[in-house]
């Protein structure tokens, strides 16, 4: 990344996220992670193919780290879940990010139980809130192994 000064310090501690996907990698979208306890943080910085015509970044984009980020702080909540799907996501814009600017998203994990989980987080840039959104994932467990009793065990 190669954001200003005082952008660099906000991304102290965090590291690039420990996967890639091909629709990331088609949108050129180096994303870095922090997690701490309950709160999943996903930074990118601005580029010009993330920009509108107005050299802002296109909603379209902050959706797509949104929903990485509301993912991954659902699969943070317990080690089983190998997969989260977006099944509905909702994000209001009560801003811009510029070219070059870094994107900050905190994402947090609400109810998660067996089959479906919910999260909600705030995008911000600059200190300003970008986006605010949530959404709800279908979950993909670790098939449980039973052992000679039939119980579950892990």
């Amino acid at each position: 990344m190669s954001a200003s000064g005082s952008q660099i310090d906000e991304l102290r501690g965090f590291n690039p996220l420990g996967f890639t996907a091909p629709f990331l990698d088609a949108i050129s979208a180096e994303l870095l992670e922090l997690t701490t306890g309950s709160l999943t943080q996903v930074a990118v910085e601005v580029k010009a193919a993330h920009c509108n015509l107005r050299g802002s970044a296109h909603g379209g984009f902050v959706a797509a780290v949104a929903d990485v980020a509301l993912g991954l702080a659902v699969m943070r909540t317990d080690s089983s879940i190998e997969s989260a799907v977006t099944v509905q996501m909702a994000v209001n814009y009560t801003g811009a990010a510029a070219l070059g600017d870094v994107i900050v998203i905190d994402a947090e994990a609400g109810h998660v139980g067996r089959n479906l989980g919910f999260a909600s987080m705030t995008a911000r840039s600059r200190g300003r809130v970008v986006a605010q959104g949530s959404g709800i994932f279908s979950l993909r467990r670790t098939p449980v192994a039973l052992d000679d009793a039939g119980a579950g065990s892990q």
